[in-house]
């Protein structure tokens, strides 16, 4: 397999699957289906983020690597949030 064709084709498939989780978002015949959608749309928003970032001519190997990179970013920039937040909260009160 190409690797351009492999990072090309993995950021296409999370568009189309972006794609759909809005249309399962946006219908109005089942509230499970909503909630399964929004999920979808969170993860695969999250991971748009880091896989976005990565070139499209970029090998597997440093696809996954440079996935690997950005997702640990991400984790840590929701942790430092997340341990921030009660103090930030105090200076408010």
């Amino acid at each position: 397999m190409n690797s351009s064709k492999f990072t090309a084709r993995v950021q296409l498939s999370l568009i189309i699957i972006l794609g759909a989780s809005i249309v399962g978002i946006g219908q109005a015949f089942s509230f499970e289906w909503y909630q399964r959608s929004l999920l979808v749309l969170i993860v695969c928003g999250l991971g748009q983020i880091a896989i976005g970032n990565v070139p499209p001519e970029a090998s597997v190997a440093r696809f996954f690597r440079l996935l690997l990179t950005f997702v640990l970013v991400i984790v840590a920039i929701f942790a430092v949030s997340i341990v921030v937040t009660p103090s930030l909260v105090g200076l408010g009160r």
